[in-house]
């Protein structure tokens, strides 16, 4: 189960990081920080059942925590939920 592809991570500055994600176009994501990681959860819209093979290009930007930029994507498709792709950046 893979609806987040495409992912990178550009430096701007050194308080900001702009996180660069495809999902499929009937999905819909969320932002969230916790325990110093910035969560992006991707989930089917409401009443969707497959994900789209057409997929959408998402910008977020974020900054670092302590001089890291962590990001862990949270995909939830078919009842299942994968903590995966994971990313850290150093920023200092």
């Amino acid at each position: 189960m893979d609806i987040v592809t495409n992912y990178c991570v550009e430096y701007k500055t050194a308080t900001s990081f702009e996180v660069t994600f495809s999902i499929p176009n009937n999905c819909v994501y969320s932002q969230s920080v916790a325990s110093k990681i910035n969560y992006i959860t991707v989930q089917l819209q409401p009443g969707q059942l497959v994900p789209s093979g057409t997929f959408i290009t998402n910008t977020v930007t974020l900054a670092p925590i302590d001089n890291k930029l962590s990001v862990t994507f949270v995909q939830i498709c078919d009842g299942k939920t994968a903590n995966k792709p994971k990313i850290q950046v150093d920023a200092a």
